[in-house]
């Protein structure tokens, strides 16, 4: 059994990592809390909606799994 969660947290984190690279850059990072960012904002909409909502589901999987796997 350990076994089998091992290997779905291995490729959990191997997709997490690769849509987490995929999404779009956002302008607003570290710089935005000393104030260096312009007040805009917006919406996510299409791809990029979806590549966040499955950005979260893996992340609920991922750590789902690994919470198992310790009690396992």
């Amino acid at each position: 059994m350990k076994d089998i969660l091992l290997w779905v947290e291995l490729v959990l984190a191997v997709l997490l990592a690769i849509v987490i690279i995929l999404q779009p850059k956002s302008s607003s990072g570290m710089g935005s809390m000393a104030g260096e960012d312009s007040a805009t904002l917006s919406t996510k909409r299409g791809g990029e909606k979806v590549l966040h909502i499955i950005t979260i589901i893996l992340a609920v999987l991922f750590a789902g799994v690994a919470f198992l796997y310790h009690f396992v």
